[in-house]
């Protein structure tokens, strides 16, 4: 061991600090068309719908998006999503923007 570092520590399934998730090329084709659509805010119901497939399905895929891109919750993978051109700022900008009632 050497001296103290001030560098932060990466948390226990992330990729070391500094460093970028991988590329979308390590998901499966069904894992990027998911990725998309929750990228965009589209709820897992919905997803499954469209993709034809249990919500249950969507979610284990879901779950393997995050532990191979190193991601923790759904602002990331937006943000990787719109990084990779995957889906454009705008889109996901204007599904989380809060509407008035």
């Amino acid at each position: 061991l050497g001296p103290p570092s001030d560098e932060p520590l990466p948390a226990d399934n992330a990729a070391p600090v500094g460093t970028l998730p991988p590329s979308p090329e390590v998901l499966s084709p069904i894992e990027l068309e998911v990725l998309v659509r929750v990228a965009a805010g589209i709820r897992t119901v919905d997803i499954a719908s469209e993709l034809r497939r249990s919500p249950k399905t969507i979610e284990k895929h879901r779950t393997r998006i995050l532990l191979k891109l190193a991601l923790h919750n759904v602002a990331q993978v937006a943000v990787y999503a719109v990084h990779y051109g995957l889906v454009d700022a705008e889109t996901v900008l204007r599904d989380r923007t809060p509407r008035a009632r």
